[in-house]
């Protein structure tokens, strides 16, 4: 869904341990050339458009995407590098904005 953003080129979503919940829910998004968005923005964004538990909390964006030969998202490999999952990404907790 993050994909029909009109900024964004392609997105990968995977859940992140939570310390007060099941699981917190990262976005890694890569932007169209010469595109710029505003992490808030994009939340916003997705508050219009997904249930409340897909929105997510953290958002980081990459120039690309570990993938596969057949060109799919190698979502494990992004998982395996969130040892410390809020490192330089924005945190929707970190801000005002409240989703309800």
């Amino acid at each position: 869904m993050i994909n029909a953003h009109e900024k964004v080129l392609e997105s990968a979503v995977i859940a992140v341990p939570s310390a007060l919940y099941d699981d917190d829910v990262k976005a890694f998004v890569v932007l169209r050339r010469n595109e710029t968005l505003d992490p808030l923005e994009l939340v916003k964004w997705c508050k219009d458009r997904l249930a409340y538990f897909k929105v997510p909390r953290y958002i980081e964006f990459r120039t690309e995407f570990p993938k596969t030969p057949t060109h799919r998202v190698q979502k494990y490999k992004l998982k395996a590098e969130q040892k410390d999952h809020a490192r330089e990404c924005f945190d929707l907790e970190k801000t005002d904005f409240k989703l309800k």
